[in-house]
């Protein structure tokens, strides 16, 4: 519908439970991805420093840090 604001069709579909728990998941990996930036930041690790103290490739980690760009 037109003339809606964003967080009107957010606050509409949230009372789906189904959109309800796929929002309530995202924020959780928004939340974990927040966490690992802040980490970054404050050890001053490098990406593949980092990559190696995780166990992960580091395009395994870019594709992670996508979502946030």
């Amino acid at each position: 519908m037109r003339g809606r604001t964003l967080q009107q069709f957010i606050d509409q579909k949230m009372q789906t439970s189904e959109f309800k728990k796929c929002w309530t998941n995202q924020d959780n990996e928004f939340k974990l991805f927040e966490e690992i930036i802040k980490a970054r930041e404050t050890t001053g690790l490098t990406q593949t420093e980092r990559t190696e103290k995780i166990g992960i490739k580091q395009p395994t980690l870019s594709r992670l840090k996508k979502p946030l760009s």
